[in-house]
């Protein structure tokens, strides 16, 4: 993917005039990372309302000692660059909590704590949470509590029950454009999630589970999710790779472990390579389900992942097992994917083949308008089975078109089609600092340095690993 861009275009600056900044009650610390203490976050956080951080320009950890009960409706704002680490949030009934671009890291129990209030999180980390005394390493969702969760990730968190999030209310639970990495379940089941309330009713959409464990060597299940009695599950444009249910007495489910009565919808779902050499477990299958547990699929596969639950197709499945597969008869004794990688979007995501048997495979009528990375769908005469749309990126326009020799730095905005998050513009095939903007625009900044010299310069996209597109 190609476009030639000439050295030729005069450029107007901008000056910039900085003014000093008073400070709100609701802000924590006076600019330099000294001052965002504890004290000053407890302080910001009386009365609720909106808080953020003013920590200087590098990133900034508050050491808590001690939980912070909210009891108003808040909204904590990280800016991207701020640390919680230590104790919990805990959200009274009736409370609204926000937080957006935070990272909460290293508390020795569940990072927040939501007793019957609702909770919004986006765009912030959940590293390194340890609750191993209790349920849910880095959240735990109880007494009707409801929760929605966008573009967040939960990595290296642990827990008896639920690595990442233990969820006992019935109310909605939300979840989307998000990672769970490398969570545990030390003692019980759910590496990443346990559903513990009956009825509840929760979606989790475009994210990816990825070597999460439900460790117990008798009885865990469940290496992603755990979903109990009556639970009902949606997952749309998921990616679910690579996890463990460790119990060889009466364990497994690596992907999903379903009690009875639960039901889980799957559409456009990948769940693959769930295969153990580190001894068996009792139910060593990718999805188990209890009794009368069920799954709805349409437009699904299943790779190096067996099954053993009652199924109802949707049509328009895909397996390569012949065998315990619940009896998915779309049967493909072939490579399913291309690429193993980002793909261009902020997850972990496996890319059908261009010759596969996912791809073009699926059911319009069915398949989402968009896959796990917002790529629209279908790109061919058929939507592709799976979280992932095998999808061409392609350059239209540059703008400007033209830059002066000798000029000051500039900001080159690349328009076209399937340009994905994670995508970096190359000047001569120099990587420049990208910004992605949406699927179809690319906004890169290019240096002084590299205007010295009348000619015609080759702009390329390309992956992050480095893949030209």
């Amino acid at each position: 993917m190609r476009k030639q861009l000439f050295l030729l275009l005069f450029l107007w600056g901008w000056l910039i005039v900085g003014a000093r900044t008073a400070w709100a009650a609701g802000v924590v610390g006076n600019g330099d990372s000294a001052s965002c203490t504890e004290a000053a976050f407890t302080t910001a956080l009386r009365g609720g309302g909106s808080v953020t951080f003013a920590c200087g320009k590098n990133a900034a950890t508050i050491s808590l000692s001690a939980d912070k009960v909210l009891t108003t409706t808040t909204q904590i704002d990280g800016g991207g660059k701020v640390t919680l680490s230590g104790g919990a949030l805990q959200v009274s009934p009736s409370t609204t909590l926000t937080v957006t671009n935070l990272t909460i890291a290293g508390s020795p129990r569940a990072a927040i704590v939501n007793n019957g209030g609702t909770v919004t999180i986006k765009a912030s980390n959940f590293i390194s949470n340890s609750n191993l005394s209790g349920d849910g390493g880095a959240i735990v969702n109880q007494n009707n509590g409801a929760l929605t969760i966008s573009t967040t990730t939960f990595a290296n968190n642990r827990a008896t029950n639920g690595g990442a999030i233990y969820s006992a209310s019935s109310a909605t639970v939300l979840i989307d454009d998000s990672d769970f990495t490398d969570n545990q379940a030390a003692n019980g089941n759910g590496g990443a999630i346990l559903l513990a309330a009956q009825h509840s009713m929760v979606t989790i959409s475009k994210t990816t589970f990825f070597s999460n464990e439900a460790a117990q060597q008798d009885t865990g299940a469940g290496g992603a999710l755990a979903i109990n009695e009556n639970a009902q599950v949606t997952l749309v444009n998921d990616t679910i790779v690579g996890n463990h249910g460790a119990g060889s007495i009466n364990g497994g489910g690596h992907a999903l472990y379903l009690k009875p009565g639960a039901l889980v919808n799957a559409t456009n779902t990948t769940i693959a390579y769930h295969l153990f050499d580190r001894g068996a477990a009792a139910h060593n299958f990718a999805i188990w389900g209890e009794g009368n547990a069920r799954l709805v699929f349409a437009n699904t596969l299943l790779f190096d992942s067996g099954c053993d639950a009652n199924l109802t197709s949707q049509g328009h499945n895909l397996t390569n097992y012949s065998s315990e597969n619940c009896g998915i008869t779309n049967v493909q004794n072939t490579s399913f994917f291309d690429m193993y990688d980002t793909n261009g979007g902020r997850h972990i995501t496996y890319m059908p083949r261009k010759d596969g048997p996912a791809k073009d495979a699926g059911d319009n009528a069915l398949c989402p308008a968009i896959d796990q990375r917002g790529i629209s769908r279908p790109q061919g005469a058929k939507c592709d089975i799976g979280a992932i749309e095998y999808a061409v990126p392609s350059i239209s326009t540059l703008s400007p078109a033209a830059a002066m020799v000798r000029g000051s730095d500039f900001v080159l905005t690349v328009t076209g089609q399937n340009l994905l998050e994670g995508m970096i513009v190359q000047w001569n095939g120099h990587d420049l600092a990208t910004t992605w903007v949406s699927t179809t625009q690319l906004k890169a900044v290019v240096p002084a340095a590299y205007l010295t010299q009348v000619g015609t310069v080759t702009i390329t996209v390309r992956t992050p690993n480095r893949q030209i597109v």
